[in-house]
């Protein structure tokens, strides 16, 4: 099945049709996933290309996302490394070690896997994207939800 064909499948099967905020979708993925999640900013990555750092260890996952220009950046991000999760990505997929760079203060332990953007032409990334592409679209119809352009323009 080609990737964007599955990133439609899995917001299908998964019901996220129902997920009305970020809060949401993240107690949604926890729910389809038995995880717990946190996401935390992560100042390190403010000036690089990365945006987000997902962190599993065992049935705990943290997000990290870089301290974002806007909410919408910040919810893209956040909602792409839910969509890796969602599509069970982390499960496939080779860790990133060098990644550990951007968190010095963490002390990874035998089992942790740490992944984050590498290659932006890499089909797990364009299949995580077009998944939160699909989240973000549901949220922000939700009138009770503004997350758009009304955000600021009021």
């Amino acid at each position: 099945m080609p990737r964007q064909l599955r990133a439609e499948e899995a917001y299908r099967s998964d019901a996220c049709a129902s997920v009305t905020s970020l809060e949401e979708a993240i107690r949604h993925v926890e729910r389809v996933r038995s995880l717990s999640i946190r996401t935390r900013p992560l100042r390190a990555l403010g000036d690089t290309s990365v945006c987000g750092l997902l962190l599993v260890e065992g049935q705990r996952c943290t997000i990290f996302h870089a301290p974002a220009s806007s909410a919408i950046h910040r919810l893209q991000c956040l909602l792409h490394e839910l969509g890796h999760l969602l599509l069970r990505h982390d499960l496939l997929a080779q860790s990133t070690p060098t990644l550990a760079r951007f968190l010095p203060d963490v002390r990874l332990e035998v089992g942790d896997r740490l992944f984050g953007r590498a290659d932006l032409s890499d089909g797990d990334e364009i299949e995580a994207e077009r998944l939160a592409d699909l989240l973000a679209a549901g949220i922000r119809q939700r009138p009770q939800h503004p997350i758009g352009l009304e955000e600021f323009l009021g």
